[in-house]
C-alpha cells in the first residue's frame, strides 16, 4: 500500500474523486473513487475548526464596546462554510444575504467583532 499525500479538494477531483457529502458547519468532506477493477477508495477529510472558533470568541470578546469602521474585519468564517453558505450570495453580490448570515445568530460563531452589521 502507498501513501499519496493531497493537499486539496482540486487535487482529490484531478485524481478521479467525487465529493459525495459535505458538512461545512463540522469540517467534514467525503470522497470517493471507483476504480476500472471495481475498487472503491474512500477519502474523509475532518478539519478541527476548533481553534479558529476559540480565535474568533475571544476576537469577538475584545470587540465589546469598540465602533465599527471601514475595512473592519468581522468574521473568520472556513472556506468550506463559506462556499457553501455565502459562495452564491457573494458572486450574486447579494449584501442583504451577507449581513442576514453573518447577523444570524446560528453562525455566531464566526464572528470576530461584537454587534449587528
Amino acid at each position: 500500500m502507498s501513501e499519496i499525500k493531497i493537499t486539496s479538494p482540486e487535487e482529490l477531483a484531478a485524481r478521479g474523486f467525487v465529493c459525495d457529502y459535505v458538512n461545512a458547519e463540522m469540517g467534514i468532506a467525503e470522497y470517493s473513487r471507483l476504480d476500472a477493477d471495481g475498487t472503491v477508495h474512500m477519502i474523509t477529510i475532518q478539519k478541527d475548526l476548533q481553534g479558529l472558533l476559540d480565535q474568533n470568541s475571544e476576537q469577538e470578546a475584545d470587540s465589546i464596546n469598540r465602533t465599527f469602521g471601514d475595512g473592519k474585519v468581522v468574521a473568520s468564517i472556513p472556506m468550506p462554510v463559506f462556499m457553501e453558505k455565502l459562495g452564491e450570495a457573494v458572486a450574486q453580490k447579494d449584501r442583504k444575504f451577507i449581513k442576514r448570515f453573518l447577523n444570524d445568530s446560528n453562525y455566531k460563531k464566526f464572528r470576530t467583532f461584537h454587534g449587528n452589521i
